[in-house]
C-alpha cells in the first residue's frame, strides 16, 4: 500500500533571515535615550553611595582615635570645637587635648577603649556625620579611691563627629565633636569612686600649694584651712555637672593645674578670673543637657548599645574587677 502525504500537514520552517526580520528592532537613538534615563535614575543612588564610602574611608584612613590626643593637631583645626554637656565647650586641639587627657590623670591606673560601634548619619561632599558608641574601662588607683581599694568601671561613652572629607576619604578634618557621658556614671565616678584623703592631699598640697602658689596665697590657705574648705564643698549634683562650685570641677581641673598654671584659677575657692577672663568652678553650671546636643535617636543608640552589653540601664555602666597589672 503506498504512502500518501498531504501538503496541508506541513508548514514551512522560516529561515534565518525571516527569524531575524521578526525581532523588534531598536534604533541607536532609542538605546542611547534608554541608557541616559537609566543613568539619571541611578545617579542619586551612586552619588549617595560614593560619599557614604568616602566618609567612612576618611575615618579609617585618618586612624582617628578619640583618646589619642597626640594626633589631635592632625584631625582638628584651630576653629574646631568639642562639647560635653556637663563640662563645657573646648576650642581647638590644644584645649581639647587638656580636657580629654583627664583620662591620663594620676587618679587612674588605666583608662582605655574596649569596644566600638558606629553609624553614619550624613554623607555628602559638604558634611559627614558619624555617631559612635564605645565602651571605656576606667581603673582608679587605691590611693585616690574613696574606698581605699582599686576601683574599676566600664562605661558607655558616645560622640557625634561632624567632619569633612575630599573624594575617596582624603583630607579628613573634624569641625565639631559632641561628647556624651552618662550623667549617673559621672555622679558615681566623682562622688563615690574618686575621693578620700589621697585626693584631698593631692589637691591641697601637690596642686594648690606646690603648683599654684599665687592662688594658694590669694585664698589665704594653709594645709588645714585648704583641706577644710575642700572637704566642705558639695559633691556633684544629680546630672554630674563638672563646671560649677563643687568638688567635681576641682577634681577635673586638678589634673590640668598641676602641669599648666593657666588652670590654677579654676582651683580657687574664691572667684579668680582665668587667662580668658572666665570664671570656672565658681558660677552655677551652664545647665546644658545631653538632649541639647543629641537627638532622641542618638541617645537611644547609646542606651541600646549599653543594654546589649548588659550594663545598668540608668548609669549605662557596670563595675568590673580591678586589675593591678594594667
Amino acid at each position: 500500500m503506498g504512502l500518501v502525504f498531504s501538503r496541508k500537514n506541513y508548514e514551512r520552517i522560516p529561515d534565518e533571515e525571516d527569524a531575524s526580520s521578526s525581532r523588534p528592532r531598536f534604533s541607536r537613538r532609542t538605546i542611547i535615550i534608554a541608557v541616559c534615563v537609566l543613568l539619571v535614575l541611578l545617579l542619586p543612588f551612586l552619588y549617595r553611595k560614593f560619599w557614604h564610602v568616602s566618609c567612612l574611608l576618611g575615618v579609617k584612613i585618618s586612624g582617628f582615635d578619640s583618646l589619642d590626643t597626640d594626633n589631635y593637631d592632625k584631625w582638628y583645626t584651630p576653629d574646631s570645637t568639642m562639647q560635653l554637656a556637663q563640662s563645657g565647650t573646648f576650642h581647638g586641639p590644644d584645649q581639647m587635648t587638656e580636657y580629654v587627657d583627664f583620662t591620663k590623670a594620676k587618679y587612674f591606673s588605666y583608662y582605655g577603649l574596649i569596644e566600638r560601634v558606629q553609624k553614619l548619619l550624613t554623607a555628602n561632599k559638604d558634611q559627614c556625620q558619624l555617631l559612635v558608641a564605645v565602651q571605656n574601662k576606667a581603673q582608679v588607683k587605691p590611693k585616690y579611691s574613696k574606698s581605699g581599694e582599686g576601683e574599676c568601671m566600664i562605661t558607655t561613652v558616645g560622640f557625634k563627629l561632624n567632619y569633612k572629607v575630599n573624594m575617596f576619604g582624603f583630607g579628613f578634618k573634624i569641625h565639631r565633636t559632641d561628647l556624651f557621658y552618662p550623667a549617673k556614671f559621672l555622679v558615681e565616678l566623682f562622688n563615690n569612686v574618686i575621693g578620700g584623703d589621697g585626693v584631698t592631699d593631692y589637691i591641697c598640697n601637690t596642686v594648690l600649694r606646690d603648683s599654684c602658689p599665687k592662688v594658694y596665697e590669694e585664698n589665704g590657705l594653709d594645709e588645714e584651712t585648704c583641706k577644710t574648705m575642700y572637704n566642705d564643698l558639695r559633691e556633684v549634683d544629680d546630672y554630674g555637672y563638672l563646671d560649677d562650685y563643687a568638688k567635681g570641677c576641682r577634681i577635673l581641673h586638678s589634673a590640668f593645674a598641676e602641669i599648666n598654671v593657666k588652670h590654677c584659677p579654676h582651683m580657687s575657692f574664691k572667684p579668680i578670673k582665668d587667662y580668658t577672663g572666665s570664671l570656672w568652678c565658681q558660677d552655677p553650671s551652664g545647665g546644658v543637657k545631653a538632649e541639647d546636643l543629641f537627638t532622641d535617636d542618638d541617645l537611644a543608640y547609646f542606651k541600646n548599645f549599653a543594654l546589649d552589653s548588659g550594663f545598668d540601664p540608668v548609669s549605662l555602666s557596670t563595675p568590673c574587677d580591678y586589675d593591678p597589672n594594667l
